[in-house]
């Protein structure tokens, strides 16, 4: 019986949230039922050659433009070539286009994952969420990372907009045993030695794009405050985005420039991940935050604004301490009471590795994907190979969100 052909699609394949989680899953998918594709609307992006190691076809539709008019007969083409059975979209641009493309290249299935709230800062205009509104229906299934993040998408658009398609909360995965093994054999002191940080220093990290969403400007002026009870403190932002110039210009303001380490686009975030003594989550929106998964799996506790569905991962003075967003004494507050309390650190590190293995493992994530492409093939019709033992990859990457 032939397998069935998947195409996972996204924007480009940037080292980000959605991207890194389609490259773990890969890995952990049934080959013996499914045969995988994946895509990107724009050309570029440092993790196609980790999915072309995977054996996947790797396919770029259009060039480096946010939307190539090429990407959208390309993908139909390509749909229709390679008879295409279930299309699996992430990310807006390629939520929005697949849904339209597919349809009329006549895909049975198509999957479409939120990644996002439907508003907020993270949002889009008005407009373009109009346009994902109105396509909803398009969809066969519409998955949600977070139950803050499906109860936007229910909530929010118009009823007459929606449609009927199924809904269903799948979070997002990660790879945890190789953050722990990571963790485990890193040498912590050489590592942090290559970031400039002394011995004895206390060390905030913080993963994520630079942008405003992610609150980081909030974070350094947290930061100032902690320097004042914390003096051997220092900032490491890890991530990329054109909020750079003005997250240094703030450094600048509030003095605390030479403690404030940008390293810009990393790979290697597993092993810088283990250099932390507290990890700052200052987003302002965040439907999920696979860096909060990441952390927790390198055992660092996690100081983290309590928006959106983070509170599904952060549950106060057990996984991690919550804060209000926009709030630099409380986010301050929280990183200084992690120095002060080790011992409750310590507690919310051992009650995250068991939330993280109970909900949030990339396994975990794949067979409920795998769960509903089954529901979703006996509706259609479609025949469906037998299972087979499945067999777990090499190791994942990590994210930037």
């Amino acid at each position: 019986m032939n397998k069935i052909r998947i195409l996972y699609i996204t924007n480009r394949f940037a080292p980000a949230g959605a991207e890194t989680f389609i490259l773990n899953r890969l890995q952990v998918l049934d080959r013996s039922r499914f045969e995988p594709y994946v895509a990107a609307l724009r050309a570029g992006g440092k993790l196609k050659p980790e999915f072309e190691k995977l054996g996947v076809p790797t396919i770029e539709m259009g060039d480096e433009r946010q939307l190539d008019p090429r990407s959208i007969p390309n993908l139909y083409a390509f749909l229709k070539r390679e008879r295409i059975q279930i299309v699996e979209a992430h990310v807006l641009w390629a939520i929005l286009i697949s849904r339209m493309v597919a349809r009329a290249a006549g895909v049975p299935i198509i999957i479409t994952n939120e990644q996002n709230m439907h508003s907020g800062a993270a949002a889009h205009r008005a407009d373009v969420r109009f346009s994902v509104d109105l396509t909803t229906r398009l969809s066969t299934a519409c998955v949600y990372i977070t139950h803050a993040a499906m109860k936007s998408f229910l909530e929010e658009p118009p009823k007459i907009l929606q449609g009927n398609p199924i809904r269903r909360r799948i979070p997002n995965g990660i790879d945890v045993q190789k953050f722990e093994s990571i963790a485990a054999r890193i040498d912590r002191n050489e590592k942090r030695a290559s970031l400039g940080i002394r011995e004895g220093e206390f060390v905030i990290g913080n993963v994520g794009r630079l942008v405003p969403q992610k609150g980081q400007d909030y974070l350094i002026e947290a930061f100032a405050k902690v320097k004042k009870k914390v003096p051997n403190a220092r900032l490491v932002i890890v991530g990329w985005g054109d909020f750079e110039p003005t997250l240094r210009s703030l450094a600048e303001k509030f003095n605390v420039a030479n403690d404030v380490i940008f390293t810009g686009v990393r790979l290697d975030v597993a092993e810088l991940l283990p250099t932390f003594d507290v990890f700052a989550f200052s987003s302002i929106h965040e439907a999920q935050g696979i860096a909060i998964l990441e952390a927790m799996a390198a055992g660092v506790p996690i100081v983290s604004t309590n928006v959106d569905g983070i509170p599904d991962m952060i549950k106060h003075e057990e996984t991690g301490l919550a804060v209000p967003s926009c709030d630099p004494a409380a986010l301050a507050d929280g990183v200084v009471r992690v120095f002060n309390e080790p011992d409750l650190a310590k507690k919310m590190v051992v009650a995250a590795r068991a939330l993280l293995q109970t909900e949030f493992t990339v396994e975990a994530a794949a067979r409920a994907y795998e769960r509903l492409y089954i529901e979703l093939l006996e509706e259609a019709g479609i025949p469906i190979p037998p299972a087979a033992p499945a067999e777990k990859a090499s190791d994942g990457q990590h994210a930037q969100i």
